[in-house]
């Protein structure tokens, strides 16, 4: 599942692989076969901005823990939610 801060939420069908990127450091993924892949979207839907907020809060409850994950939940809009997700992450580091 990926989201938006447009309260979209996307559900991933599956992955395609893509080719590695880098300059120099492209040598070494080939040498260790990596894979690179980009997702390949099933569908999209956009639920009310309570129940957005409160999957987004649901996401973030494992590295964030519970409160912070309420705090999500309670967000009033999409955007508010995404924003205090970013602001959270960037002091985490």
């Amino acid at each position: 599942m990926m989201a938006d801060a447009g309260g979209r939420i996307y559900e991933v069908g599956e992955f395609e692989a893509v080719r590695p990127f880098g300059g120099i450091t492209r040598i070494a993924h080939f040498l260790l076969r990596s894979v690179f892949a980009a997702p390949t979207f099933r569908s999209d839907r956009q639920p009310e901005a309570p129940e957005f907020c409160g999957i987004i809060g649901d996401a973030v409850r494992g590295r964030f823990g519970k409160t912070f994950a309420a705090e999500v939940a309670a967000a009033h809009t999409p955007q508010e939610a995404i924003e205090l997700v970013q602001k959270r992450d960037r002091k985490a580091g």
